[in-house]
């Protein structure tokens, strides 16, 4: 075997060696991120090993595929590698980094890079680049510079039990990127290829300190996996040597192996495997226990792993399930179960395997218990570890009863909205009723109303006094507009009415208005003025703005002043942000102690109530009406100098 062979061979071995490590990393847990891109980094590794060796011994240039895409699958893995560790998490924006990486993967068989390569006489390939490696270089330089880069920041700012897992793995990985991208990226490009086995070779290196992290810093606890793996493969070759063993013992009996031997050796070995092969797992399973599991945490760091952890645990299942899952993990041991007072689903019994018993104590007050089975490594728990639960347990107990009472505000509040949405339905419903009633009230009185107005039209021209006459169906017209004003009211507030919301074009409505005011208010010596904004659009109903316009303009021509000439002025305008709608008059002005009920039904100012006769129902129909529109409507007045509402409506 001559050198170039030799190297060959380690190459190959450091190829399936980066194999068993990929799969193992992938398989212990195949939905975290940490484990993906570590595994598609070293199976990028595995590829450009064999590629090589394959290139070596079949002197095929297909060869040159597999180390390319192994290259960009290495790259690209220690690139995110080093970004996800260990928080185990990719952000939306880190994506865009997979694109140029993925678009070099696509070109490399198309030999825009490499198209191909000859073995020298020391046995170290010499490719023949093309224009394109250049880029192809490049691209490797930067994710693999930019991976141990994350790595050593991570380093740098890193705390035990992470320092320690990083370190082995960061001498091995750094060594490997820096060798590969020397021997195997830059010198090429200068035409320099009698160290392009060194990087492959360098590898072994990687291989040695990232499997020594992982055994014994526990890099990405995949010792579970691997002991898992062991104990099945000891399994199968005990099973596959039974089965023949059996062959061969029945064969010896029998002078001959035929078809009668196996089929009885199956079945001998079937029934062994039934009644032997569950001991014989759990048997192994203690003694590599004792192998994968015997490892000391730092008191320091598990404390604050545990404290961290009770305080972002709100209720007090939530702080047994992450405490059961953390002390399993701290301890290595098989179980780890609460009893607690306050969990109507703990179990009383404890597990036959239990080694260590200790109380949660509150207040004096025992609360629960904690149990451990034993270590998996078999090692008795110490007074450290004693002392170290004991700790955790002062901090579980208040954290418990945080949880306990957590529980019970959000009943209490659960409680709370029940009570409060079933007053609400009950308000609601009472209120309906309450409109329904009046509604059913005026419409009631409305009839009689209008046959006794008609039998005074007829009294009224027999009878002698018509004054007398006039007075009560002045009174009996007031009773009928207060009924048709609280009947139009309530459909308002209860929704009765079908109201339609259609584009309106409100400059040409508050137009129509003044002119209308303006032809009302020449025998009321109401001089109506209007500054108004053309090309106003909104979505209303016509008719209710218009009947919300006239009801404040009869007040103003109900409450002027009898010394001056009355004056009624409106303004439209609109802003970027509401239209605006002001009508101001010259009247005799509201009271500040009033202005804050006038919009409240029936109620009428003090001085109102001297000068005009009403019911209370004008202002508040308006404001009814303004808020159907989601609008808002606001008074400012002074006695003697006149009043100006502000109606508001959002564009």
């Amino acid at each position: 075997m001559n050198f170039a062979t030799f190297q060959y061979i380690v190459i190959t071995i450091c190829g399936v060696l980066n194999v068993i490590i990929s799969s193992y990393v992938l398989l212990s847990n195949r939905n975290r991120v940490v484990n993906r891109f570590f595994s598609l980094f070293s199976g990028g590794i595995a590829c450009w090993n064999l590629g090589l060796a394959l290139l070596f011994f079949f002197h095929d240039s297909l060869f040159i595929t597999v180390i390319l895409e192994g290259g960009a699958m290495l790259a690209i893995g220690i690139f995110f590698f080093g970004k996800t560790y260990p928080e185990n998490k990719l952000l939306k924006k880190d994506l865009w980094f997979f694109t140029p990486m993925i678009l070099i993967a696509i070109l490399v068989p198309f030999k825009l890079f490499i198209s191909d390569a000859t073995i020298a006489a020391g046995g170290h390939p010499i490719p023949h680049n093309q224009p394109g490696f250049i880029f192809y270089a490049a691209a490797l330089v930067f994710y693999m510079l930019g991976g141990l880069y994350f790595l050593i920041k991570k380093y740098m700012h890193s705390i035990e039990p992470l320092r320690s897992k990083l370190w082995y793995f960061l001498i091995g990985i750094g060594v490997f990127v820096v060798v590969s991208l020397v021997c195997d990226v830059i010198l090429p490009n200068f035409s320099f290829y009698d160290l392009n086995l060194v990087g492959p070779i360098v590898s072994l290196f990687f291989v040695g300190t990232t499997a020594y992290s992982i055994f014994r810093h526990n890099l990405l606890d995949i010792r579970l996996v691997i002991q898992r793996g062991l104990i099945y493969i000891v399994l199968l070759v005990i099973t596959i040597v039974t089965y023949i063993s059996g062959i061969q013992f029945l064969g010896y009996l029998v002078h001959k192996a035929t078809n009668v031997t196996t089929i009885i050796s199956a079945g001998i070995t079937m029934v062994l495997g039934i009644l032997f092969m569950q001991p014989l797992r759990i048997y192994l399973e203690r003694i590599t226990d004792s192998i994968f599991f015997k490892n000391k945490y730092v008191y320091s760091d598990a404390l604050e792993k545990l404290s961290r952890m009770l305080n972002t645990s709100m209720s007090d299942a939530d702080v047994v399930s992450t405490s059961t899952a953390a002390l399993e993990e701290i301890f290595k041991t098989k179980h780890v179960e609460f009893f607690l007072n306050s969990l109507s689903d703990s179990r009383s019994d404890s597990s036959g395997d239990t080694v260590l018993t200790l109380p949660i104590i509150f207040e004096d007050n025992a609360i629960g218990r904690i149990e451990l089975g034993k270590k998996r490594s078999g090692d008795p728990y110490t007074y450290e570890d004693i002392q170290l639960l004991e700790t955790f347990l002062h901090h579980a107990a208040v954290a418990l009863e945080k949880g306990r009472l957590y529980k019970q505000i959000q009943e209490y509040n659960a409680q709370l909205e029940q009570l409060v949405e079933e007053r609400t339905s009950e308000i609601k419903k009472i209120q309906q009723e309450q409109k329904q009633t009046m509604i059913d009230i005026s419409h009631n009185l409305q009839t009689p109303l209008a046959v006794i107005r008609n039998e005074l039209e007829l009294m009224t021209e027999y009878s002698s006094d018509v004054s007398k006459m006039i007075t009560v169906k002045r009174s009996l017209m007031r009773v009928s507009e207060f009924i048709r004003q609280l009947l139009h009211l309530a459909r308002l507030d209860g929704s009765i009415y079908d109201i339609t919301f259609s584009e309106i074009n409100l400059s040409t409505l508050i137009e129509e208005q003044a002119e209308y005011f303006e032809v009302m208010g020449i025998e009321q010596r109401l001089q109506v003025t209007a500054e108004i904004q053309k090309g106003i659009i909104m979505l209303g109903n016509k008719r209710l703005l218009g009947e919300a316009l006239t009801n404040i303009a009869q007040n103003a021509v109900k409450y002027r002043r009898e010394d001056v000439d009355s004056t009624l002025h409106i303004v439209l305008k609109e802003t970027p942000s509401f239209i605006e709608l002001t009508i101001e008059d010259n009247g005799i002005g509201i009271s500040k102690k009033d202005q804050s009920d006038i919009f409240t039904r029936f109620y009428r100012a003090s001085r109102a109530s001297e000068k005009a006769q009403g019911v209370g129902l004008g202002l508040a129909i308006v404001r009814k009406i303004v808020e159907m529109h989601s609008g808002t409507i606001s008074v400012a007045s002074a006695l003697g100098k006149g009043t100006s509402f502000t109606i508001r409506f959002k564009r």
